[in-house]
């Protein structure tokens, strides 16, 4: 089984990464391409909604809010991994557990 990649566009000019993906650079203007990003990233900030944890976490230069698998509470810098990227009702949900 392949490890789950982020896919996200990357200015051609600027090297500025995006997420959701995106034509043109906001910064620059030049075009983008499609760029894979590593299914490893860290935890910016976290809460909890009964026994779920959620997160912001950061796969390079990309943010992302994802639901966290996770019995313990997570801690920030924590490393984590992308579990699954689903689209739901026209937008996106990511599921990411501990590296």
């Amino acid at each position: 089984m392949t490890a789950p990649t982020l896919r996200i566009s990357r200015c051609a000019g600027c090297a500025a990464e995006y997420w959701p993906p995106r034509e043109h650079c906001s910064s620059c203007l030049a075009a983008t391409e499609g760029a894979d990003m590593p299914g490893r990233g860290r935890v910016l900030a976290f809460s909890r909604r009964g026994a779920d944890f959620f997160c912001v976490a950061e796969f390079g230069g990309v943010r992302i809010m994802c639901a966290l698998r996770s019995a313990a509470p997570p801690r920030r810098g924590q490393e984590v991994r992308l579990l699954g990227h689903e689209e739901r009702g026209g937008g996106h949900a990511f599921t990411v557990g501990p590296a």
